[in-house]
């Protein structure tokens, strides 16, 4: 006994991690044992097994879903059980170059390979014989149990009537159905416009619609899917058959990549069933309620699958379904009725019309039949039941299976209740927190789902994947539906994570099986590609979206998205019935940007003027009050700030210069929320704040807290001409660029009118409060008034304007794409920054920005003590001001509205202008102190310069293309902007006062390099413009080279081309003038004064 081994202590362990899914979601013990456990078997349940999870070193080695696969592209569509090598492809004959195609053209070898319904590795091939209407022998095993019509193509329609085409069939035309005298006209029985014939017969399309498009509209085999049982069904009845065989002709051609418009064939057969369909209700004899609703449901996925949407057509398609069920009790018929085939195959085809129906109403249509379905729960409960009764002993699911569509028709409930949650205006309070409930009831009541679409789990079940997508999307759905929109930030915690697993299981998905025609699949990548913002997710989601139809609305929300790069259910409501109206009107046909084309030009101008008449105003104002607000230093001087505060020697010009490095600091992290945030709102918020710094302007005791205020009011006023130069370029065309630019910047003359006339004002003032305190408090307060009116009344985008129609909102977006190839992208090109930095035209445009803004820094800070220095006093100072502003303002004026009437004339307006300060600055320095008047007149001259700095800008948006190049060389203009603002104050010397001998002849200097550099960049560009006509031996005019044609290639929408790349892009010159006196000349001249007056354009534009 001694020498027995002790017995080992029994270890108790935990319940086992490794055991079969079925256990391991209950959180029993399993005992492990494969293919079956004893519990599984003990209970009956289904033993499902997931593959233990890969090493984590492993799985680093490998690669995400998504990420870094550049290569990768979606498999080819197939059907069940048959390997995606070869392809499966119908060999059509290639439509002849009258683009009609007939079947007797069609290849004796045309073939179309599918699998055997037994699930079998072994291919079979169907032979298409040239009789139209004979099977030959190898497609009979393929085809078997097909109760097929003895002669298909007698259905067909040997001649195309088309005068029967323009008259619209009624539908329900008998006066005892009272119901249906409140619906609208029946316009989805009236054919569609045909595409010319692509050579096929009934035969092909019947056999491509049970073998492949029954097996890519359902996740299961072709022989079990839904699709085949009603195709028994339809092909015992003529009229289900027309129907069917309208759709699958389309589908046929949409698979082979024809037009998206119905070949001749599916209209011959559409004309013909809705022929039959109006004759079944005229008898009101319609007992065969199976073909009757089968028709239903072939119409519904024939308009399904029209580009645009027709949400018309699909609303009164839901309405006649309505109308049909409750006419005769359908769903308490179903409701009722014991398990059989046809009581089955109605339940089902009703569930099938309710689904179409729920998700039609994603996109504001339809929902009418839904709804009433979804009203009578017990009655759907029990059709839902009934739906998922076998129809064949063979068609009997699994248990697993079963569950999966309790899942998936409970979705479809919820996606029900969120499409009206997102739709109504009213208040519904709880119903998103009881939907979200609901949710959250199904991912913890089904978690086993979410562990069978893994991954790691082998051979998952399809429709469990198709599953748990359609769940994630409704998350994000819920979450975007209302009260946020689609890509707002900050993105809830909820959303990430769904959009993540969405993405994740979408690439899994795919790479399963073919999924490409399910509507609702398609649909959750429809609504991860409008969430994410991330352009590698967004790239493989619009290569995965292989339906034409949610492709194109794709398409269509992305663009509507704009450069906020978000958008809300309510915008994507208003785009469907935009695209659908377009489509309707024969003037607006074809994509959005044929629309645009098609406005008249009268209507154009109407537009314009309309637009002017909101922004402009908004605009002024708001850049004078900006003006005002950074010039209120220069007033104040005269007023007692630089006694009251103590400044001695350079104080008051570091004061001045202070602001411009708030403004360079800031300019940068502030023009971030250019694209964070609606920039109509966010401008007016900054243009609270610096009112708010400038009214406590008033509180400043010391030069240091009159430093710290200058600094926050130029880190806050940075965002302005960015802001403005932004909006310009987003609601006008390159040629209105000069004018608008010029007539917002006007706002500066403007402001310093009325700035020195209320400091004139102040100057009477004699109470308690200082007079310069007065002044800020006065300029602040204005500020702040007014901001709290611009955030309701300046619109964030064309898009989103208020005050537009929606017509004219499209228009309004698209019409300034017309001239450029540059697209709005948050992507950062590497590329195009290099491109910058090694371009002459980004340097010359720092150094002309640097160049002009010098004299700029020193006039608008020491104005006023320039002014009292030629022997004014304070009264005088500022009442002499008056005709500068006012000399300013008419500058900007002529010069806008000669660049506008003179084309290509900027070069000219910026030397003569400056001819004019250069004269100006001669006479302050050269005449003698007591010519005080003359040397005012020469200040005044000065203000010629005023319209540079547009017409700087207007030059840049014309000849820089690229969007981060835009964006670099933008940057770098106000890099300039605030370096010569910035060192203009320090030459205003102190010890040179009164005559400033420095800062004059700085600013001389400036004026004379400023046209050295504007006759240089001119002769640059017309040499590079020389050598690309050479290159490309024509000669092209520069406005017309960057003109592009939306409508005739719609991909032009996304092209990001710099100048350099763009070979076609030309140089905006000078010759406009030139161009204009000689043909002044020879219209109203004879024709020995035309060389004359040549020679002076020649000198002119040089």
């Amino acid at each position: 006994m001694e020498n027995q081994p002790k017995k080992r202590r029994r270890v108790e362990r935990g319940r086992s991690k490794n055991g079969c899914l079925t256990c391991v979601t209950k959180r029993v013990k399993c005992d492990e044992k494969r293919p079956d456990c004893a519990r599984c078997v003990r209970l009956g349940l289904e033993c499902l097994w997931v593959r233990e999870q890969v090493s984590l070193a492993s799985r680093r080695r490998g690669l995400g879903p998504i990420k870094e696969r550049g290569s990768w592209e979606p498999p080819p569509i197939v059907p069940k059980g048959q390997e995606p090598e070869p392809s499966p492809e119908l060999q059509l004959s290639t439509p002849s170059e009258d683009g009609v195609q007939l079947p007797e053209t069609l290849e004796a070898d045309n073939s179309l390979n599918v699998s055997h319904d037994d699930g079998t590795d072994d291919t079979a091939v169907i032979q298409f014989s040239q009789d139209d209407g004979v099977l030959s022998a190898d497609n009979a095993s393929v085809i078997e149990g097909l109760a097929l019509p003895e002669d298909v193509n007698s259905l067909a329609i040997p001649e195309f009537d088309q005068s029967n085409f323009n008259h619209t069939l009624i539908l329900f035309p008998t006066p005892s159905f009272n119901l249906l005298s409140i619906l609208p006209s029946y316009s989805f029985t009236h054919p569609p416009s045909a595409a010319p014939s692509i050579g096929s017969n009934d035969v092909q399309a019947m056999t491509f619609h049970s073998t492949i498009l029954a097996s890519m509209k359902s996740t299961r085999r072709a022989s079990l899917s839904s699709h085949s049982i009603f195709l028994n069904f339809a092909v015992q009845n003529p009229m289900a058959l027309h129907f069917l065989l309208a759709f699958s002709h389309s589908e046929l051609a949409i698979h082979h990549g024809f037009s998206h418009k119905p070949p001749m064939e599916s209209q011959l057969h559409f004309q013909q069933g809705s022929a039959l369909f109006n004759q079944a209700l005229v008898n009101l004899t319609p007992t065969d309620h199976v073909t009757m609703m089968l028709s239903f449901l072939y119409l519904y996925m024939f308009w399904m699958r029209r580009d645009p949407f027709d949400v018309a057509r699909l609303g009164e398609l839901s309405c006649s379904a309505l109308a049909y069920v409750t006419m005769f009790s359908l769903d308490e018929m179903c409701a009722g009725s014991q398990a059989g085939s046809e009581s089955s195959t109605l339940a089902r085809i009703l569930t099938y019309i309710y689904d179409r129906d729920v998700f039609c109403g994603f996109f504001g249509c339809g929902e009418k039949f839904a709804g009433y379905v979804n009203e009578k729960h017990e009655t759907r409960e029990r059709i839902w039941q009934l739906s998922r009764m076998p129809v064949l002993a063979e068609h009997v699911p699994d248990t697993g299976q079963r569950r999966i569509v309790n899942v998936y028709f409970s979705l479809i409930t919820i996606q029900y209740e969120i499409n009206q949650y997102s739709q109504s205006s009213g208040r519904m309070p709880g119903k998103w927190l009881e939907m979200k409930r609901k949710l959250d009831k199904i991912r913890e009541e089904h978690s086993w789902l979410f562990i069978l679409s893994q991954q790691s789990t082998p051979n998952p079940p399809l429709m469990a994947l198709v599953t748990v997508t359609i769940l994630h999307a409704l998350i994000i759905y819920l979450y975007r539906s209302r009260d946020s929109a689609f890509g707002e930030t900050p993105v809830p915690p909820e959303v990430e994570t769904a959009l993540t697993d969405l993405v994740a299981v979408a690439y899994h998905t795919i790479t399963i099986g073919p999924v490409q025609l399910l509507e609702r699949f398609q649909w959750a990548l429809l609504i991860a590609g409008i969430e994410t913002h991330d352009p590698i997710h967004r790239d493989w989601i619009s290569a995965s979206i292989s339906d034409p139809v949610i492709k194109s609305i794709y398409d269509h929300v992305l663009a509507a998205k704009g450069m906020s790069d978000t958008v809300s259910m309510e915008t994507i409501n208003h785009m469907m019935e935009k695209v659908h109206q377009d489509a309707k009107e024969p003037s607006l046909q074809g994509t959005d940007t044929v629309a645009m084309d098609s406005l008249s030009l009268e209507d154009e101008k109407k537009l314009v003027r309309k637009i002017d008449l909101r922004l402009m105003p908004l605009l002024i104002i708001s850049y004078g009050l900006q003006y005002l607000d950074k010039t209120s230093l220069a007033y104040s001087a005269i007023l007692g700030l630089r006694e009251d505060l103590h400044l001695v020697g350079q104080q008051f010009s570091w004061a001045s210069s202070v602001f411009y490095i708030g403004y360079l600091v800031a300019s940068y992290p502030i023009s971030l929320g250019f694209v964070k945030f609606p920039l109509g709102k966010y401008l007016s918020v900054l243009m609270f704040i610096w009112g708010v710094i400038l009214t406590l302007h008033s509180v400043a005791n010391s030069f240091a807290s009159l430093m710290v205020l200058r600094f926050l009011l130029g880190v806050f006023e940075s965002a302005i001409s960015p802001g403005f130069s932004l909006i310009t370029g987003m609601w006008y065309t390159p040629h209105e660029h000069v004018s608008r630019h010029s007539f917002w910047f006007a706002g500066n003359a403007s402001a310093s009118m009325v700035g020195a006339m209320i400091a004139y004002g102040i100057l009477g003032y004699t109470g308690p409060i200082k007079q310069w305190k007065m002044l800020f408090l006065i300029f602040g307060l204005i500020t702040i008034a007014w901001s709290v009116l611009t955030f309701f009344l300046l619109p964030d985008s064309p898009s989103t304007a208020r005050f537009l129609s929606t017509s004219e909102r499209e228009f309004a977006s698209l019409r300034p794409k017309k001239f450029q190839r540059t697209t709005q992208t948050k992507k950062w090109d590497r590329d195009q920054f290099i491109e910058t930095m090694k371009d002459v035209k980004a340097w010359w445009f720092f150094i002309f920005s640097f160049v002009i803004c010098v004299p700029n820094g020193g006039t608008t800070s020491f104005s006023t003590i320039v002014i009292k220095s030629f022997g004014y006093d304070e009264h005088q100072t500022i009442l002499m001001g008056l005709p500068a502003s006012a000399f300013q303002l008419t500058t900007v004026i002529l010069v806008a509205v000669f660049t506008t009437y003179v084309r290509k004339s900027r070069h000219i307006a910026l030397v003569l202008t400056y001819i004019m300060a250069i004269a100006g600055i001669l006479m302050i320095k050269l005449l003698p102190n007591a010519e005080k008047l003359a040397r005012l007149a020469g200040f005044w001259l000065i203000m010629a310069v005023a319209p540079a700095f547009p017409l700087m800008l207007s030059l840049s948006a014309s000849n820089i293309a690229g969007f981060t190049k835009k964006s670099t060389v933008m940057a770098m203009i106000f890099l300039g902007y605030c370096a010569g603002n910035l060192s203009g104050p320090q030459f205003f010397i102190s010890t040179e006062a009164p005559h400033y001998h420095t800062a004059y002849t700085t600013i001389l200097a400036c004026f004379a390099i400023t046209i050295a550099l504007v006759v240089v960049m001119y002769f640059y560009l017309a040499w590079e413009n020389s050598r690309r006509d050479n290159e490309q031996g024509e000669k092209r005019d520069p406005e017309e080279s960057r003109r592009v044609d939306l409508g005739a290639d719609g991909t032009l929408l996304d092209v990001d081309e710099t100048d350099m790349q763009n070979r076609n892009f030309r140089y905006i010159l000078s010759a406009g003038l030139y161009r204009f006196i000689v043909t002044l000349v020879r219209e109203r001249h004879p024709p020995y004064l035309s060389a004359k007056v040549s020679i002076c354009g020649e000198f002119l534009a040089l």
